[in-house]
C-alpha cells in the first residue's frame, strides 16, 4: 500500500457503537471494509460472531450518505462510494452519535421536552369497516407514546382547529365547503379510497391545526410531533384522494412563511407513496423545497425524478425490495442536494411509516430504527423540526417507528 494510493477513512461499527480508522485503497469493496472494521473493533469476525464483551447493541447506524452504485441496488457488492462515516459533510457526521450513547440515552438527556400535539377527533374519523386508514393506527401510537415517554420528556397538547385563513392558503373555498356539506350529511365517499363520516372534517381541521402548532413549537425551540388523522399529503387544492382531506404539512408550511417569520421551509416526505398533493401545491413556490422518497411504480403514479418544479422538487423514486440502507442513504443524499446553498429555517417531516417492511400497501424494507437514524442525520442541519403522521398500516409497527423517530427528535 503506497502513500499515493492509500487513504484513511473512519468506519462506524454498530455492534460496538464506535468508529475505527482504516487505510484503504480504491480497489477495496464495502464488504471488505465492513469486515476489516468489524475485526479491528471486536477482535472477532462477522462469520464467527466474535465480539468483545461489555457492549450494548444499539439501533442500526451503519452507512452514511454517498454515491451508491447501481450494482449495490441489484443486491451485489457495492463500490467504495458509500463509505461508512466518512467525515466530510455535516449530515454524514450526524449519522454516528458519540460512542456508547444509545437513542434511549439521547432521550433521557434531552435538554428540552418533546411536544406531542393531537386532538381526540382524530380517533372519531372513520373511513369505514376494514379500511386500512383506521383509528387503530392512532390508538397504537398513542399507547406506545404514553408507555414510553417519561413525564419530563413528553409534553402533550390538544390542538385547536386550523382557522379558515390557514386552510384557504392551501385549499379552495369551494372544496372546503364541499367537505363541510358531506360531513353535515353524515359522511360519504369522495373517491374509491377516500371516505368521510360526520366527524371527518372536524378531525381534518384539528389535524391541520395540530401541524401548525407543531411548527410553532419547533420554531420556539421544542421539537414536536403531530400524531393525527386523516393524513394529508395526497390532498390537492381542490381534491381529496389517497385517504387525505386537508394537506396538513403544506398548511403548516404556508403558515410558517406567512405568519411564522421564516423565509424558507423544507418538507421531507418519507411515506412510501409519493405526496402528489404536496408537490402540486408547492412546486411553483421557491420558498418551499420538497424532498420525497417513495416507491416507484406505485400509487398515485407521480413523483418522477425529472419532476423538478422551479428547482425546488427533489424526488427519489425507488423500486421495492432494496436493502433498507439504500433507501436511507438515498434520502439523506437528496436532502443534502436540496439544502446545498439553500438553508431552511424550518423542516417539516411527512412521517409516513408505510415504508417499513411488512406494510400491506407497499414493498419497502425499512425498520423502526431507520427512521431514528434519518432524524439524527437531519438534525445536523441545526434547523427546527416538526413532524406529522401520514401513512403506515400495521399498527404495532408504526407505533414502534413513531417512538424511534421521536427518540431521535428529542
Amino acid at each position: 500500500m503506497t502513500a499515493q494510493s492509500a487513504h484513511t477513512v473512519k468506519v462506524w461499527v454498530p455492534v460496538v457503537w464506535d468508529t475505527v480508522e482504516l487505510e484503504v485503497t480504491p480497489e477495496w469493496t464495502v464488504a471488505r471494509l465492513k469486515r476489516e472494521a468489524f475485526e479491528r473493533a471486536t477482535g472477532g469476525s462477522p462469520q464467527t460472531g466474535g465480539v468483545r464483551t461489555g457492549y450494548r447493541t444499539p439501533p442500526r447506524c451503519e452507512r452514511l450518505p454517498g454515491e451508491v452504485s447501481r450494482r449495490s441496488r441489484a443486491g451485489r457488492e457495492q463500490d467504495l462510494g458509500g463509505l461508512a462515516c466518512a467525515q466530510s459533510r455535516s449530515l454524514h457526521r450526524a449519522a454516528c452519535p458519540p460512542s456508547a450513547r444509545s437513542l434511549d440515552g439521547l432521550a433521557r438527556n434531552a435538554a428540552v421536552a418533546l411536544h406531542v400535539v393531537w386532538h381526540p377527533t382524530s380517533l372519531q374519523h372513520d373511513a369505514g369497516p376494514s379500511h386500512p386508514e383506521s383509528p387503530a393506527r392512532l390508538e397504537a401510537i398513542l399507547g406506545a407514546l404514553r408507555s414510553w415517554g417519561p413525564s419530563d420528556q413528553l409534553t402533550w397538547q390538544e390542538a385547536e382547529p386550523a382557522p379558515d385563513q390557514a386552510l384557504l392558503r392551501v385549499h379552495t373555498r369551494g372544496y372546503l365547503d364541499r367537505l363541510v356539506e358531506i360531513a353535515s350529511r353524515g359522511g360519504g365517499r369522495l373517491d374509491a379510497d377516500t371516505a368521510m363520516n360526520a366527524h371527518s372534517f372536524d378531525a381534518a381541521r384539528h389535524a391541520a391545526g395540530a401541524t401548525i402548532k407543531a411548527a410553532v413549537l419547533a420554531l420556539e425551540g421544542s421539537p414536536a410531533f403531530a400524531p393525527v388523522r386523516p393524513p394529508g399529503h395526497h390532498a390537492t387544492a381542490a381534491r381529496a384522494m389517497g385517504f387525505c382531506l386537508i394537506n396538513n404539512v403544506v398548511v403548516a408550511a404556508r403558515w410558517a412563511l406567512d405568519e411564522g417569520g421564516v423565509a424558507r421551509v423544507l418538507i421531507v416526505d418519507w411515506d412510501v407513496h409519493h405526496g402528489n398533493g404536496t408537490q402540486d401545491l408547492v412546486e411553483a413556490d421557491p420558498r418551499i423545497r420538497y424532498v420525497s422518497l417513495h416507491q416507484w411504480p406505485l400509487y398515485p403514479g407521480t413523483g418522477r425524478e425529472e419532476e423538478r418544479g422551479v428547482g425546488n422538487i427533489f424526488n427519489v423514486p425507488r423500486p421495492p425490495g432494496l436493502p433498507a440502507d439504500v433507501y436511507v442513504v438515498d434520502l439523506v443524499a437528496a436532502v443534502e442536494r436540496a439544502t446545498d446553498g439553500w438553508v431552511p429555517e424550518l423542516m417539516l417531516i411527512s412521517a409516513g411509516f408505510d415504508a417499513m417492511a411488512g406494510d400491506p400497501l407497499a414493498g419497502f424494507t425499512l425498520e423502526p430504527e431507520d427512521f431514528g437514524a434519518l432524524v439524527h442525520r437531519f438534525r445536523a442541519l441545526s434547523v427546527p423540526i416538526a413532524s406529522v403522521l401520514e401513512g403506515g398500516y400495521v399498527p404495532e409497527r408504526i407505533a414502534a417507528a413513531t417512538v424511534a423517530h421521536l427518540r431521535a427528535l428529542a
